[in-house]
């Protein structure tokens, strides 16, 4: 099980409790994604075109768009250079997030239009200008979300300002950001709760609350940086659980085909 109170809550189902280990949360393993096209050239092409902070909202839910694109406006009160990174959970709801972001009256650039290619140490990668009146890079691809953690100022974890549970925070707090999501976070309601206790993660009620949360980290740098190296150095000291699990699995099969006494 992931934890004492998941083992607990089994063997109060009946499982013999002799039976039972709590391993760790197998997600903490997770490996650092390697840069990709997007992520090179965005890092690139944001720090020329002096766009920043870089705001990411990764896995964003139906309905949810509106409420990212309401936190950003919060921040660009403040951040005008700001750029937002809108990405939506599933690639049913690319051409809805479009929608919206066209309803908020703000440009935007589609991922899916940008001509980049990958190269080993991202040479070349800003071919692509960002016009100064787009304020939104709606990501409307599969598998590159990740890396673009590595390029975030600021976070927002998806699936969490509606009722839909909430999303891995990890990704994001393994690169050292800060993540910020909503009170929607039953399906991570330990780690979330973790993280937050640590001073690694900041749970907000509202779009208007994320918005000013980031506000107050890029007036508090020093803070903002104690936060992130927190939320990473919990990943860090969390990992474990896959080879505590496959030690445990060797062991059953070991016994099991042990001769009889």
């Amino acid at each position: 099980m992931q934890s004492e109170k998941d083992a607990e809550r089994i063997r109060d189902l009946g499982a013999p409790a002799e039976h039972v280990r709590a391993s760790g949360n197998l997600k903490y393993d997770l490996d650092l994604p390697a840069p990709t096209a997007v992520s090179q050239w965005l890092e690139t092409e944001a720090r020329r075109a002096r766009r920043t902070p870089i705001i990411v909202a990764g896995s964003v839910v139906a309905t949810e768009e509106p409420l990212a694109l309401i936190a950003f406006g919060t921040l660009q009160g403040e951040y005008p250079n700001a750029l937002l990174v809108l990405a939506p959970r599933k690639p049913e709801r690319f051409d809805a997030a479009a929608d919206f972001i066209h309803e908020s009256r703000r440009k935007f650039l589609r991922r899916s239009q940008l001509p980049l290619q990958s190269t080993p140490n991202g040479a070349g990668s800003a071919a692509v200008a960002i016009p100064p009146d787009v304020t939104v890079l709606l990501l409307d691809s599969i598998g590159e979300l990740a890396s673009l953690y590595r390029c975030a100022d600021g976070v927002f974890v998806g699936g969490s300002l509606v009722e839909s549970g909430g999303h891995n925070i990890l990704e994001p707090a393994a690169f050292g950001k800060i993540p910020v999501f909503g009170p929607s976070m039953e399906n991570f309601a330990e780690m979330a709760s973790r993280f937050v206790s640590a001073g690694a993660a900041v749970q907000v009620e509202s779009p208007e609350d994320a918005g000013v949360a980031w506000i107050g980290f890029f007036r508090a740098p020093e803070r903002m940086r104690a936060m992130g190296d927190a939320a990473r150095a919990l990943v860090e000291a969390s990992r474990g659980a896959t080879d505590r699990a496959l030690a445990e699995i060797a062991r059953l099969l070991n016994n099991a085909g042990a001769p009889p006494r």
